[in-house]
């Protein structure tokens, strides 16, 4: 637990630290609790396109697919950078609209899973040693 509060104000604090260079750089808003939360959208002049020449709702779906992955690409070589990657975790994604996508990313538990297992196996030995 101590490891959990220890990580979570090491987030914060990065995240206090690379406020302005995120918010400038990538348009995140950052809220109270410091989750992260943003959107993402086909570029009105393609959005348009699109539109326009009748394309399925599928080539549309897949232009913003690609949008979120050229963001996304962007975000995680610059949290690599700046050593929060290890921080954060993707809380939901959203699609709003035709065009629009909504990203909240959080501070993410490290391996919490995996530690609820290694306590199960030692509080199992435990009983029987």
């Amino acid at each position: 637990m101590f490891k959990f509060i220890l990580n979570y104000i090491r987030y914060r604090k990065c995240v206090d630290d690379n406020k302005d260079e995120i918010v400038r750089d990538f348009n995140i808003k950052i809220d109270n609790l410091y989750r992260l939360g943003t959107r993402i959208s086909i570029p009105n002049n393609r959005f348009t396109v699109l539109k326009e020449y009748k394309n399925s709702e599928l080539d549309i779906y897949n232009s913003l697919n690609d949008e979120v992955k050229k963001y996304l690409y962007k975000l995680d070589a610059y949290l690599m950078k700046k050593n929060l990657m290890e921080y954060i975790g993707i809380y939901n994604v959203e699609r709003v609209s035709d065009n629009l996508v909504v990203l909240v990313m959080s501070f993410r538990l490290f391996n919490i899973v995996k530690l609820a297992n290694i306590n199960r196996i030692v509080m199992g030995l435990s009983t029987i040693g």
